[in-house]
């Protein structure tokens, strides 16, 4: 009978391991899925995030770029100016 009862002992011992590790294993499985997941939605936003500052460092350049081109067309006009006012200035000195 002692026997009997060890024995039932230990295979109902070897059982709640088992089913202890079979929880283990399933809960396991559920945070690889989730972290999987958080790993995509994480990876989603950064591609997101990724292409509004590449949209705005492009809009900062046009930005940018339709300065210089306004500031070298004032330029030109400054020289343009200067040139006429200078072409005056030596019409009135010669008469």
């Amino acid at each position: 009978m002692v026997e009997l009862d060890f024995f039932m002992d230990k295979t109902i011992d070897i059982l709640i391991a088992t089913s202890l590790g079979i929880f283990i294993m399933v809960l396991h499985r559920r945070a690889d899925k989730r972290v999987h997941k958080m790993i995509e939605d994480l990876h989603d936003y950064i591609t997101t995030e990724h292409r509004e500052v590449i949209s705005k460092i492009h809009e900062m350049m046009e930005a940018e770029k339709k300065i210089d081109e306004d500031v070298h067309t004032m330029v030109l006009e400054q020289q343009k100016l200067i040139k006429e006012l200078h072409e005056l200035s030596t019409k009135d000195s010669k008469l």
